[in-house]
């Protein structure tokens, strides 16, 4: 499916010729706009533009402005489709429930305590003991290997919010189907993908200690096509 397909999955997105020049213009902003118009976005959100020269067009939110949407890159070269799904996939991530919090949680409940002993020691000048040196390493090593200790369940996270997206992208504009939803989140997928050259580093970050915290592409896709057998 290409651009001009993806480009007209929503055929009855916008209302107005003024609003369709606008779409040209800034085309996150008009679905954004759109979608909370529709109560498909929480009214509380915001859309922000950042880093605009990124080669990766994406948006995001971050843990310390959960109502935020940031939309990275030159996000007017993709399709109003996929803009959608995009966005309705960082909603998701609000509105389902999510495990990496408790993840995140588990990383602070051990690492946390793990340097305010090391500190601790540091500052009061007693020396270290095997019990200690074997909590640092314990500690350090279930703080670094978390993500791939809990990747299943970080996993989940994004498969709620890519089926969240496509549930509610049929819902809310009926006569979409599933495949063309999905051509719309693979285009929208393909442009937020980060290259990687696969050096060392970047497999024993990204694959043996797990911090690769996405599905591969084509697991969501399959994922967002079963929809058609639930």
């Amino acid at each position: 499916m290409g651009t001009v397909a993806a480009n007209s999955i929503i055929p009855h997105l916008l209302d107005s010729h003024v609003a369709r020049s606008v779409l040209v213009l800034d085309p996150a902003k008009t679905v954004f706009d759109d979608l909370m118009r529709k109560d498909l976005i929480s009214p509380s959100r915001r859309l922000v533009r950042k880093q605009p020269y990124s080669r990766v067009v994406n948006f995001r939110t971050s843990r310390f402005h959960p109502d935020t949407i940031y939309a990275i890159g030159n996000v007017s070269k993709l399709p109003e489709g996929s803009i959608t799904f995009a966005l309705l996939h960082e909603e998701g991530h609000k509105t389902e429930r999510q495990n990496s919090r408790w993840v995140l949680a588990a990383m602070g409940c051990v690492g946390a305590p793990t340097m305010a002993l090391a500190i601790w020691h540091g500052i009061s000048g007693i020396p270290s003991g095997a019990l200690d040196w074997a909590i640092y390493l314990s500690g350090a090593l279930f703080v670094l290997f978390c993500p791939r200790i809990f990747r299943r369940w970080i996993f989940m996270d994004e498969t709620r919010a890519d089926l969240f997206a496509a549930r509610t992208m049929k819902r809310a504009y009926p006569g979409i189907t599933t495949r063309e939803v999905a051509d719309a989140a693979r285009i929208a997928l393909r442009a937020a993908g980060r290259k990687r050259k696969g050096g060392l580093e970047e497999r024993l970050v990204l694959d043996w200690m797990g911090w690769e915290v996405h599905p591969k592409d084509e697991e969501r896709i399959e994922k967002i096509m079963s929809l058609d057998l639930l």
